[in-house]
């Protein structure tokens, strides 16, 4: 879904141009006046996404554009999952549920970070790359090797922008997972002579996003 593409602006357009461009595709396509019910709500959504900047930026960033819902939602239903893994997994009577939590989203930050990182390598792969290509505009397969590089180190580009919105998705999670208090038992000797890896202390949550865990 382009939201450009549905109101029919061009990327550079303003948000005077939008909504103009919105209340004339609204008025035209409303279902009062013959239009389609599911085109009247693409309007509006398309309309929603380009009005507010945040919105607008992340889908000019990524090209997704799942990711410029709002997606509180998806953020607590993650959140609801990763807490039922938890708990089926551990014994959660004398586990730190919670700074689990936390560190298994932490542990997707790492991850992403490490993603990025690997995407930033590769772009520099390909500049050299394509630096290494001696032009010559008589050859078709001189144009067709470099357009492959430009296509793929603007897809780098794009990857590094999803996984650092995951980071920014991840960073609210654990905002959410802030001030909670797991109520953990205490065992007592007789319980187990080892230190199960769920008694040890986890560091409390400062960073989070959308994940699921299931």
């Amino acid at each position: 879904m382009n939201p450009y593409k549905i109101l029919g602006v061009i990327k550079e357009a303003t948000k005077s141009e939008i909504k103009k461009a919105f209340r004339k595709k609204a008025k035209s396509m409303h279902p009062d006046k013959g239009g389609k019910p599911e085109e009247f709500i693409k309007i509006n959504i398309a309309y929603n996404v380009l009005v507010n900047s945040e919105r607008r930026k992340r889908y000019d960033d990524t090209g997704d554009y799942d990711s410029v819902k709002d997606n509180n939602a998806d953020i607590y239903n993650s959140l609801c999952q990763l807490f039922d893994l938890i708990i089926s997994r551990i014994d959660y009577k004398f586990s730190d549920v919670f700074g689990k939590m936390k560190y298994e989203i932490d542990s997707k930050i790492s991850e992403e970070k490490r993603m990025i990182k690997k995407y930033k390598k590769e772009k520099d792969i390909i500049k050299d790359v394509k630096n290494r290509i001696l032009k010559d505009n008589e050859n078709s397969l001189h144009i067709f090797l470099v357009n492959a590089m430009e296509n793929k180190y603007s897809s780098m580009n794009k990857n590094i922008a999803i996984s650092e919105l995951k980071i920014e998705e991840y960073k609210k999670m654990i905002e959410l997972l802030k001030g909670l208090v797991w109520k953990q038992d205490v065992k007592s000797k007789t319980d187990s002579p080892f230190l199960e890896l769920g008694d040890m202390p986890i560091t409390r949550i400062n960073s989070g996003s959308f994940y699921n865990f299931l």
